[in-house]
């Protein structure tokens, strides 16, 4: 049995994001429906594409700080000077990266996007990529504080939700939504910076170039995982985009969707546990962290496979509430299903476990492995499977991962525990 009076805190995190992750399942049953039905697959394809084109963005922006900077702050969180200068610093960085990023792609921006629909709604999303540099989820989840993440994206969420039923009533009114989804990030980065110095009583000091430098580098072999990651759980959609007409790339990307949205509903328990683990394997040592990590990995497997279960059983009845566009994500959404459960465990297993034990290099060689093998099956399959191709080349990079992962773990196990 778990001692729940020693994880007070574990607990209390994971019932915040829990809050979250509900919004975030809740939300898009609302959203989603009616924007399918509203804009179209057609719109909605061009809409994904540039969405998921601004989460890559983000994932550049990172640049790996959401594990290297809450790690270290979780191991340094008594020294609150040393906090406040690395928070100044990782925002720093990740402005001059994105403005890197954004400056390159208004550039080619003729080659990037197929059409001026495209261009316009990216215009319309820079609010998204620079008001995300404002909210330092890592920071909050370094000091255990996951009720202001959850304050913060429940703010921008549920802000863009009621924007989206009052601006969004005709077809044409695509163009907007990126505009709106930019407002919601921009709030939340102010009230993120309103809580760091409200609640941490922290003045963020200039930024310390020697301490960016430092932390990039710590960042830099995380920040090729994420990119490895983003081969095959993101790329697809602007893969698709130069393969398929945009109706298909809008099919795949609401499954897509849908996928990610099931899979939020256990990931508070992982974003819960890795500062907690890392912490724990500080304090009392591998054998205490990997007596409590097994327990996670039997639990979350068996929450995985009942819901996978369900999603299965469900997904007819999504596709049709999905609207008349959209008849086709029903059997692609059974193609997705070793995703839903693959993702999170990988997740589990590479960044809970293999990063807090100092294995962060193995992971972002077999991420990177594993996302090229299917990008190459992509695009040697698209042009005979279609959107079918995407949906079987995420399951095989996933299943590769997990395999590399723990076959990973168990030798660490064996090797720091049982000998």
């Amino acid at each position: 049995m778990l001692n729940l009076s020693r994880h007070k805190t574990l607990l209390s995190n994971f019932g915040y994001l829990s809050i979250l992750n509900g919004l975030n399942i809740i939300l898009p049953l609302l959203t989603i429906p009616y924007l399918t039905n509203v804009v179209g697959a057609v719109h909605f394809g061009d809409y994904m594409f540039v969405l998921v084109l601004v989460q890559n963005i983000e994932i550049i922006t990172n640049f790996g700080f959401q594990f290297s900077a809450t790690k270290t702050i979780s191991r340094n969180r008594d020294d609150m000077d040393y906090v406040a200068r690395l928070t100044s610093s990782v925002i720093a960085s990740r402005l001059l990266i994105g403005a890197a990023v954004v400056g390159l792609l208004l550039i080619f921006s003729n080659f990037v996007f197929k059409n001026e629909a495209q261009q316009l709604l990216f215009y319309t999303s820079l609010g998204m990529i620079f008001g995300d540099i404002f909210i330092p989820v890592w920071l909050f989840q370094g000091l255990e504080r996951m009720k202001f993440v959850t304050i913060v994206n429940a703010t921008a969420k549920l802000l863009f939700c009621a924007l989206v039923f009052i601006v969004v009533r005709q077809a044409d009114d695509y163009r907007y939504i990126l505009l709106l989804n930019s407002c919601g990030y921009l709030v939340a980065g102010i009230m993120s910076m309103v809580l760091v110095r409200t609640q941490f009583h922290m003045q963020l000091p200039r930024p310390h170039w020697p301490l960016m430098l430092r932390s990039m580098r710590k960042s830099l072999a995380l920040f090729f995982s994420n990119v490895g990651i983003s081969l095959y759980r993101n790329v697809n959609v602007l893969i698709l985009n130069y393969f398929v007409p945009s109706a298909s790339v809008g099919i795949y990307a609401l499954t897509e969707k849908i996928v990610k949205a099931a899979q939020s509903m256990v990931t508070p328990l992982s974003q819960a546990l890795f500062p907690n683990l890392g912490y724990k394997l500080k304090n009392e040592g591998e054998r205490a962290f990997f007596h409590f990590f097994w327990r996670m990995v039997g639990l979350l497997s068996v929450c995985l496979l009942v819901l996978a279960a369900l999603l299965w059983w469900a997904a007819p009845w999504i596709a049709a509430f999905m609207g008349r566009d959209f008849t086709d994500a029903s059997g692609l959404l059974a193609l997705m299903l070793p995703v839903l459960f693959l993702g999170c465990m990988n997740y589990l297993l590479g960044f809970v476990g293999l990063v807090n034990l100092g294995h962060q290099q193995f992971f972002f060689y077999s991420v990177f492995a594993s996302g090229t093998v299917g990008i190459l099956f992509l695009f040697c399959f698209v042009p005979f499977w279609d959107i079918s191709a995407a949906a079987l080349a995420m399951s095989l990079s996933e299943l590769l991962l997990f395999i590399l992962s723990i076959m990973r773990i168990i030798m660490i196990y064996k090797k720091t525990v049982i000998q």
